[in-house]
């Protein structure tokens, strides 16, 4: 869920705030996020913690939710940052980052001239999130540390790992899809054919996660992943019809 001109049509939805700027780069979080926040909390201290460690006291899980929702807002600031910093070295300035409802985006100021600094930039985020669950479940089960201290960084380490399989998927306009994208490019010289190609697989991808979560929540009663994943499927198909409407504008 990544460049601004697919994405911009739904997080503009949102107002958003300043946090500053992260190496230079412009920083901005939605309000949406707010309820993000509040929701990874909740449900990591009223469920996922008190599960893998049923001997805490519910301050104890209250707080590790609250730090976990944090740090899992740091790590994907890091993860947008790992583009902007590689695009940056290609040549492409950042406009800015935006955090919001489903993620994080990157607004580049122009387009990337070719194939390999596309492919560069969109594989720097998932590895950044990759890092960080490695670290993370590293510190987890191999640092001795407070129980507290272990749980938080295993779901952290695990989450980025879960953000990193999703994003390598290839379909736009998730990084996945980017990096296919900029390898049809590669391939066939065309830039409009490929983002057509990567196009109509981030749509179909999209059509199946909302099919998936209409079933989660008819066939298994499970509405909040339902709902979750039919959401993001949404956003899916939204933005990668973006992406196709914007490819006749784009020279191959």
């Amino acid at each position: 869920m990544r460049r601004a001109r697919s994405a911009a049509i739904v997080y503009d939805m949102f107002p958003t705030i300043s946090l500053g700027r992260f190496a230079g780069i412009r920083v901005s979080i939605s309000w949406s996020w707010l309820l993000i926040l509040a929701l990874v909390a909740w449900s990591l201290a009223r469920s996922v913690f008190p599960r893998a460690d049923p001997h805490l006291s519910g301050t104890t899980y209250a707080v590790m939710g609250i730090v976990a929702a944090f740090l899992y807002l740091a790590s994907i600031l890091l993860h947008e940052l790992g583009h902007a910093l590689q695009a940056r070295r290609e040549g492409v300035e950042t406009d800015g980052i935006t955090l919001w409802l489903l993620g994080g985006v990157s607004r580049f100021k122009s387009d990337f001239r070719t194939p390999g600094a596309e492919f560069r930039t969109a594989v720097a985020g998932p590895l950044v999130s990759l890092v960080i669950g490695g670290l993370s479940i590293g510190l987890s089960q191999l640092v001795p540390s407070p129980a507290e201290v272990g749980g938080v960084a295993a779901w952290l380490g695990y989450i980025n790992v879960i953000l990193f399989l999703f994003n390598i998927l290839p379909a736009l306009p998730l990084d996945g899809g980017r990096a296919f994208h900029a390898f049809l490019w590669r391939v066939e010289g065309n830039r409009e054919w490929a983002t057509r190609v990567a196009a109509g697989i981030g749509r179909a991808f999209g059509y199946l996660l909302v099919v998936g979560g209409i079933a989660l929540v008819f066939t298994n009663g499970d509405t909040w992943t339902g709902v979750w994943l039919a959401l993001i499927g949404w956003f899916l198909v939204q933005a990668a019809s973006a992406e196709a409407r914007q490819a006749p504008r784009v020279a191959s």
